[in-house]
């Protein structure tokens, strides 16, 4: 019976290690730029209701701040801090492209998507 108890936990355990790495290890995100940017469009459209032109803006601009954001942690050299300045100013100019191919109507929208996405990535650092 002990081993019977024994061996349930073990598979247990297994398992929940195999689900944890499936998610990424610990919430990192692993998918590619491409990924991403394709992530972010798609979130976008759901928010604003994009029209053709703005999803392939959209996902120009966000391609290019994945690769760059991809570039500056390989090339960070371990210094966390510096990469974070860095992917915040890219950020912040993604933004701004994004804000200029929105319809008046579509910027109050964007403006509260942002709101409510700022406040997810702040308990991330570790």
């Amino acid at each position: 019976m002990k081993k019977l108890i024994l061996l349930i936990a073990v598979i247990f355990a297994g398992l929940s290690i195999s689900f944890a790495q499936q998610r990424g290890g610990g919430g990192r995100d692993n998918s590619t730029p491409e990924q991403r940017a394709q992530k972010e469009v798609e979130k976008l459209n759901e928010k604003l209701a994009l029209n053709q032109a703005q999803k392939d803006s959209v996902y120009k601009y966000a391609l290019e701040s994945a690769q760059a954001q991809n570039e500056l942690f390989k090339n960070a050299g371990g210094d966390r801090e510096a990469a974070m300045s860095s992917m915040k100013d890219l950020n912040t100019k993604k933004e701004a492209k994004i804000k200029a191919i929105l319809t008046p109507e579509q910027l109050p929208k964007f403006e509260e998507f942002q709101k409510e996405n700022k406040g997810r990535g702040a308990g991330r650092g570790r």
